[in-house]
């Protein structure tokens, strides 16, 4: 597998009543390589065709690559911009650490922060100081991280609570479809495109 996680940036010039920074979407797709999007090549014709419309209509990266093999300590790297060596987090566990993150950063340039999914994977310490968990629902409930409508219906919540608070938003929308178990016939989640 040539890389670990696919990113897209997607930079939004949509802004809220309050604010003039642009708004931030960032999705990342857990243990898919790269050459299976349209957008970095992929041979099989509308295989990703959303994620080939984002990837067109934002900004995506054509160099980026994982410095580990597996999400956690990936997800750090880019989200505080260490190296694994650096920063402590070379696995599965979590550090005491006195450098930002990414959700530090924005928040202190006064966005709302959002996440979907992989919220334990995206900081290297509790609580997380992300704005919102969007994986969980009002009721209290968790959505399956393989819940394909989900992706949409928490970006629009996400949109809707930075609103409400007059900022603008950062929201990291973490798509799990390629990650084990695999879809199977019968398999009542439904895979993205």
């Amino acid at each position: 597998m040539k890389y670990l996680l696919t990113v897209f940036l997607a930079f939004f010039t949509l802004t809220t009543a309050k604010a003039e920074s642009p708004n931030l979407l960032i999705i990342t797709v857990d243990d898919m390589s790269c050459d299976s999007v349209g957008a970095y090549g992929c041979v099989i014709p509308d295989l990703t065709p959303n994620m080939d419309r984002i990837a067109a209509e934002g900004m995506r990266f054509n160099m980026a690559h994982v410095q580990v093999g597996n999400c956690y300590p990936s997800r750090n790297v880019m989200f505080s911009g260490l190296y694994p060596h650096t920063s402590g987090i070379e696995g599965f566990y979590k550090i005491e650490n006195d450098f930002p993150v990414f959700c530090d950063v924005m928040q202190d340039a006064g966005y709302f922060a959002g996440i979907r999914g992989k919220v334990t994977h995206s900081t290297p310490y509790n609580p997380y100081h992300w704005d919102a968990d969007l994986t969980v629902n009002e009721d209290g409930s968790k959505l399956h991280m393989k819940d394909v409508p989900s992706y949409g219906l928490c970006l629009t919540r996400g949109i809707e609570m930075a609103e409400a608070a007059g900022k603008p938003f950062v929201i990291n929308i973490n798509i799990s479809d390629p990650h084990k178990p695999f879809w199977f016939p019968g398999d009542p989640h439904k895979v993205s495109k």
